[in-house]
């Protein structure tokens, strides 16, 4: 559509994120981890980071892994999300239910 950026054109519009459960799966090069992300109400509520040394951490709002890291605190909005970096509610929770805390 004229007069929307890139962004706006690749991703759901932005009240429709802010009102649903998504499904992220997205994997950043940068820091060469898988990540899994379930937002609620626009912020993340449970995560899992999947490591290429095959290392999985999992993050939730009353659990973490790590004493340095915690789970993703910025709005969903924040994100560069693709199409493809959407996921069925299936998918993370197949990958959720491997952890062991």
């Amino acid at each position: 559509m004229k007069g929307q950026t890139a962004r706006e054109r690749r991703a759901p519009h932005n009240s429709i994120l802010m009102s649903a459960e998504v499904y992220i799966k997205k994997y950043w090069d940068e820091e060469a981890v898988l990540y899994y992300l379930y937002f609620r109400d626009g912020y993340a509520v449970r995560q899992v980071e999947v490591y290429g040394d095959g290392s999985v951490v999992y993050y939730d709002a009353d659990h973490s892994q790590s004493d340095i890291e915690m789970i993703y605190d910025q709005p969903l909005e924040e994100l560069d999300l693709l199409p493809e970096d959407f996921i069925r509610e299936q998918e993370f929770n197949e990958r959720w239910r491997e952890k062991y805390w």
